[in-house]
């Protein structure tokens, strides 16, 4: 419907590059999306880390994008794989992430 808006806010530059880039260190949060309204990170997994989310006041969610772990708190453990996601609430500050293979996990909170 409004067309010419759409036009002007589309870029048709032509990129070498259009993925973007990141880091990939194993077992620490990769800085992937950071926006004044949500963090999005990329945790490759190839050992057990342990997160302290208290100085952040927000829910965690993990996706899974590949292999398999476990989500260990004081509260419960939960196990998550490929294709799974999990909303970790604001009241649970610290988990292990224990991976049973080579995982990747996507790390988003606000």
């Amino acid at each position: 419907m409004h067309n010419d808006l759409a036009k002007k806010s589309l870029d048709f530059t032509l990129h070498n590059q259009y993925k973007t880039s990141y880091e990939t260190k194993e077992n620490i949060s990769n800085k992937l999306i950071h926006t004044p309204y949500f963090t999005t990170n990329f945790i490759p997994l190839t050992s057990k880390i342990h997160k302290d989310y208290s100085a952040i006041d927000s829910f965690i969610i993990y996706i899974c994008t590949e292999g398999s772990l476990e989500i260990t708190s004081k509260e419960s453990n939960y196990s998550l794989v490929k294709g799974e996601t999990i909303l970790i609430p604001n009241c649970i500050h610290e988990v292990i992430l224990t991976p049973n293979e080579k995982s990747e996990l996507l790390e988003v909170y606000y």
